[in-house]
């Protein structure tokens, strides 16, 4: 297992060797999937909670991991089914599988990133607070860019072909999001409908 976490920490400086042993030498596994995804709900619960203020304006009472764990979560589900999605109508040679390891490992830039904002953020000054904005952009950053290097190892696309795979992910996860909004709303007018309804018959 700390073999596998430790070539998880290669994937993240060596895209292209790791993403392409990941599929095709079978480096990646679920488990380390799994305790991956793990780190970084502590590492988001952690940082809600012992980020010091010069980062974190949020009053303690306010704070709610479930909050935060729902907005990662949710996106990154998202991209993981809008992924498998695409790539299954565009040729792409991974499977959910392949999609899910390689998306979890890109993700480990954050927890690390993140693990050194929360221990700056309680010793650097609050002038300091746009150098640890830097750092958290830069993590994200970086993230996308090893979910685009393993899109692109794991399907065995072209460079082109990745670009296009990617852009048509993003815009169908948005078509996801406005189609829930959809449904939530539509559930919302059926629940006020049945309310009058009910009003109208036993109340009145």
């Amino acid at each position: 297992m700390l073999k596998s976490l430790k070539y998880a920490l290669y994937v993240t400086v060596h895209p292209f060797d790791g993403f392409w042993d990941v599929k095709h030498e079978k480096k990646g596994n679920m488990k380390t999937a799994l305790i991956v995804l793990t780190l970084i709900l502590i590492v988001i619960a952690c940082s809600q909670q012992f980020s010091g203020y010069s980062y974190n304006y949020i009053p303690i009472e306010e704070r709610n991991v479930f909050k935060e764990w729902f907005g990662f979560l949710f996106p990154f589900s998202l991209w993981i089914i809008s992924s498998n999605c695409v790539t299954s109508i565009m040729d792409g040679e991974g499977s959910l599988r392949d999609i899910f390891i390689y998306s979890t490992y890109a993700m480990l830039p954050f927890v690390f990133c993140h693990v050194i904002i929360i221990m700056l953020s309680n010793i650097l000054p609050s002038e300091a607070a746009t150098f640890l904005t830097i750092i958290n952009s830069a993590s994200y950053i970086w993230c996308g860019g090893l979910l685009f290097f393993g899109t692109l190892v794991t399907h065995n696309y072209s460079l082109g072909k990745s670009i296009l795979v990617s852009l048509i992910i993003i815009l169908a996860m948005m078509v996801i999001v406005m189609l829930i909004l959809i449904c939530l709303q539509l559930v919302q007018q059926v629940i006020t409908f049945v309310e009058i309804i009910y009003d109208e018959l036993f109340v009145r």
